[in-house]
């Protein structure tokens, strides 16, 4: 994406309980305006630590009291897509390589450590293909993983 895409675009808080850091967080991502009078955006970031919202969802927000900060109030679209979190437990593992297979199964990915990163999976591609290849990674002991925003589209695929 190139930097002038940003220039239609806000940063929205998304208060919620994270499993995997077992706490309260409020993580901050991109949202595209879509309806500024309607508060209506469509998220452009893929959520760390498990928001239950996929990039290219459309939602709302409320405006905070100081009149500029956004907050995530609810879903209004579903896109479809599915968010997966991936730790890698194995540490002769390349972290990049194994980043780069998800690509080559059409899913991006954003990095958060060393050692834990997230992926999107389009609407379009079969999740049993992809859940396929999470499942041998974990039973080869090299990651372990979690579905925190798994499309009804996507856990269709896997029946």
């Amino acid at each position: 994406m190139d930097d002038s895409f940003y220039d239609n675009c806000k940063k929205v808080s998304f208060n919620y309980y994270s499993d995997v850091l077992e706490e309260n967080i409020v993580e901050t991502m991109w949202a595209e305006v879509i309806d500024e009078q309607e508060a209506l955006y469509r998220l452009v970031n893929i959520p760390f630590y498990g928001a239950l919202i996929a990039p290219d969802d459309i939602f709302s927000v409320e405006i905070g009291h100081d009149g500029e900060t956004l907050f995530y109030q609810d879903t209004i679209e579903s896109s479809g897509n599915s968010v997966i979190q991936i730790a890698v437990v194995d540490n002769q593992t390349n972290v990049e390589d194994l980043r780069n297979e998800f690509v080559k199964l059409h899913c991006d990915s954003e990095g958060v450590t060393d050692t834990f990163f997230v992926i999107e999976v389009k609407y379009d591609n079969d999740y049993k293909i992809i859940n396929q290849y999470l499942e041998k990674l974990q039973n080869e002991g090299t990651i372990d993983y979690a579905e925190p925003c798994l499309s009804s589209k996507h856990a269709a695929d896997l029946n």
